[in-house]
């Protein structure tokens, strides 16, 4: 499948977008990825979504350190950023995620994900995790909801594409109230 240049032109004049777009909403830092720039196929769209993601790690990482001498400040202290996208990271199937009432039944759970097509790529995955270092991943494209911890240091959860409305609370860090 190839995007014509032209149409991503039409969709980002249309809903002011970036490949990688970055906003703050009180003081919560959000990226918000065009998940189909993230094929890490070399084409001109992934190159140039590629670039925007380093200097956005730029500037986290300087925000991050601390440092007075940023090049392109953040508006706000640091907090790790929120990842917000439409296909799921990499995983190899819903057997990897959290049992819930919108987990994908047996026999599905065990299906394997297709790459590229059901989730982001392994090596996307993996760029995105170490460029950004996330406090958590939103994502959707799938037809399970999908609750998965990496290590101790994120959440990714991949919501229920049937879903039409979402209540989410979020707080500069997770220790705000008792939240699971």
């Amino acid at each position: 499948l190839r995007i014509h240049p032209s149409r991503v032109e039409w969709f980002s004049h249309r809903f002011h977008g970036e490949l990688i777009g970055y906003v703050t909403v009180g003081e919560n830092h959000f990226v918000l990825i065009n998940s189909m720039a993230m094929e890490g196929d070399g084409c001109r769209l992934c190159q140039q979504a590629e670039r925007q993601l380093m200097r956005l790690r730029r500037r986290f990482e300087c925000a991050r350190n601390g440092s007075r001498y940023c090049e392109d400040p953040l508006p706000f202290p640091f907090s790790p950023p929120i990842i917000m996208q439409h296909f799921p990271l990499y995983r190899k199937s819903d057997r990897q995620c959290a049992d819930g009432p919108d987990s994908a039944p047996e026999p599905l759970k065990s299906e394997p994900l297709r790459e590229k097509w059901d989730c982001l790529s392994a090596e996307s995955t993996e760029l995105l995790l170490k460029a950004l270092r996330p406090r958590a991943v939103f994502a959707g494209h799938t037809h399970y909801g999908c609750q998965t911890w990496y290590g101790h240091a994120f959440r990714s959860i991949c919501f229920l594409s049937k879903r039409l409305f979402i209540l989410l609370f979020i707080c500069r860090h997770w220790t705000c109230g008792n939240l699971s």
